[in-house]
């Protein structure tokens, strides 16, 4: 009676990278369908170009890196995540009761498609983000602000990051957290002692407990 749409960080395989969550971390849920996207290939200006699986292309891997060349990247698989949130909603599964989330890379487009779009972030029982950061330049609080002070609502956000990181760096990650939050987004930010660019079982506990909440709380009718 509900779905949780994971995305992958930069170079994975959604089979593995769903089959690695599910083994390691037992992220199972007895009436939540887990949909794990597989993200297209795309040249990727990090690697120099070459092929790629990625759901935008960087041109760098740092805060101080504008948003802009990314824009229509977003937008794209904005369009191609509602696509794959639609057949769910067609096998009678309604949009208040999916949850998207990602990690790395996977959780940066989760955040952008699920605040950012209008009609995903007015619906969607909540988002995570896992080991992500926005660009200084990002417009996206400047679009939960404009749909706040519209009357919108906004959904709940869990963001997570290990405080050893050494590729995005915990700080990157807590300046996005608190532009968020000031632009009105409900968020929720947890760092994990030792844990690097990667997963960890205290942090899908985390998920878990957080997927099974939002959507109690939307079941009641308070989120």
């Amino acid at each position: 009676d509900s779905a949780v749409i994971f995305l992958h960080g930069a170079y994975a395989r959604s089979e593995g990278f769903g089959h690695w969550v599910e083994t390691a971390f037992g992220f199972r849920f007895p009436r939540t369908e887990v949909v794990y996207p597989q993200a297209p290939e795309r040249e990727y200006t990090l690697t120099g170009g070459t092929s790629e699986r990625v759901w935008f292309d960087r041109t760098s891997l740092t805060p101080g890196a504008s948003e802009k060349p990314m824009v229509m990247d977003i937008a794209k698989v904005t369009d191609e995540i509602k696509a794959i949130i639609a057949k769910e909603v067609s096998r009678g599964i309604p949009l208040n009761r999916i949850v998207l989330g990602g990690f790395s890379q996977g959780a940066a487009m989760a955040l952008q498609a699920g605040l950012g779009d209008e009609e995903l972030a007015q619906n969607l029982a909540g988002v995570f983000a896992m080991s992500a950061f926005l660009a200084e330049d990002s417009a996206l609080p400047r679009k939960v602000e404009y749909f706040r002070t519209q009357g919108m609502r906004v959904p709940p956000v869990l963001q997570l990051h290990g405080d050893s990181d050494p590729r995005v760096r915990l700080q990157w990650a807590e300046n996005s957290a608190y532009r968020l939050s000031n632009a009105g987004t409900p968020i929720q930010f947890k760092s994990y002692e030792g844990l690097s660019h990667d997963v960890s079982l205290p942090e899908m506990i985390d998920v878990h407990n957080f997927v099974v909440s939002v959507l109690a709380a939307n079941a009641a009718g308070i989120n």
